[in-house]
């Protein structure tokens, strides 16, 4: 792990506080305040362990990363929880507004 712990097993450390890694589901210990690598993602606020020490999900690497790493190219079909009328509002902005660009949406 990045914060100097040994062990990478949830049971190792029993007395600390655990979160949950939303990609592969597995225990991490939850540093509030940590000056270390972000655990939580900026837009959804759910925790990855990837930056901790290195996501084993189904995603695999790479689960928590900055936006400029994630390429935008089409509208993510699970934006607005799936809602359609908002995904077409802003589908429609896009295109009027954005030349239906979808990565300039991510440069401002």
């Amino acid at each position: 792990s990045v914060d100097g712990s040994t062990s990478s097993s949830p049971a190792a450390i029993p007395r600390e506080v655990h979160q949950t890694c939303t990609a592969c589901r597995q225990l991490f210990p939850l540093r509030p305040g940590w000056a270390g690598a972000p655990t939580t993602c900026e837009i959804c606020r759910r925790p990855f362990c990837e930056m901790y020490w290195g996501c084993r999900g189904m995603t695999g690497p790479g689960s928590l990363a900055p936006l400029s790493a994630h390429p935008m190219d089409v509208q993510p079909s699970h934006s607005f929880g799936g809602n359609r009328a908002e995904r077409d509002l802003l589908a429609a902005h896009v295109a009027i507004h954005r030349g239906n660009r979808w990565a300039s949406v991510w440069e401002d």
